[in-house]
């Protein structure tokens, strides 16, 4: 039987996916665990067992997966040696800090990910998600965004010199980018109203002239592109739901 998939990240030479899959731990409580499997192919393993990790990035050298995981308070960026299995904590939250979506840099040097400070997921209606960078040498974060919206999903440009992520500035979810090292916000990729992104699942194309995404339009959810750019409508790429 299936198990459902969180999140999913390619290896950097494209032939393996690591997942978070949920499954049942041994007294029955539902985790997630991260899951890797052949591109082609059926069959897989597990890399870890009972972490209560998700959100997986491989790191550009193949060797590490950052993910996130889940404490009893707090969520953390942890980095998964993946030859030997050892994890290593990157983050040390405090209180009830909400990290997400994290993404290494192209040097592999940093992360990038959303945190949402001090008060837990209820508080991002009163108080912004902001994109932080953390230095993987030892720990250090900056935060790049400083605003009371909902900045999510870091990812960067292929020669590491900009980060795009989405945020819900004007109550729609569109995609921004900020340059490396940390200006401020400089420039809106997709025009206010243009095109509802999700939060989520968005992504370089392997030339780093493009943008996927996914969509909200009635009724459904599309995949949508968009050239880096290019004043055009991003176009539609998939025709069901």
């Amino acid at each position: 039987r299936a198990r459902p998939v969180r999140t999913f990240s390619w290896s950097p030479d494209g032939t393996q996916l690591v997942m978070s899959r949920f499954h049942r731990g041994p007294h029955g409580s539902l985790q997630f665990d991260l899951y890797v499997r052949a591109a082609r192919g059926r069959r897989g393993h597990w890399l870890t067992h009972g972490a209560r990790v998700s959100e997986p990035d491989w790191s550009p050298d193949g060797r590490s997966i950052a993910c996130v995981q889940q404490g009893d308070s707090a969520a953390d960026i942890v980095v998964l040696d993946v030859p030997t299995g050892a994890m290593r904590r990157v983050t040390h939250s405090t209180g009830r800090d909400v990290i997400s979506h994290p993404s290494w840099s192209p040097d592999g040097a940093w992360i990038a990910c959303s945190l949402l400070r001090g008060d837990g997921i209820g508080a991002a209606h009163t108080q912004g998600a902001d994109i932080v960078v953390v230095r993987l040498a030892d720990g250090a974060q900056w935060q790049i965004t400083h605003d009371v919206e909902v900045d999510r999903t870091p990812f960067w440009s292929a020669d590491g010199q900009t980060i795009y992520f989405t945020s819900y500035r004007g109550s729609t979810a569109n995609i921004y980018r900020t340059a490396v090292p940390f200006e401020e916000l400089r420039r809106r990729l997709s025009a206010e109203g243009s095109l509802p992104f999700a939060d989520r699942a968005i992504a370089m194309t392997a030339d780093g002239e493009g943008l996927i995404a996914l969509g909200r339009v009635p009724r459904s959810t599309r995949l949508f592109a968009t050239t880096l750019g290019s004043e055009r409508r991003p176009h539609l790429l998939t025709l069901a739901a």
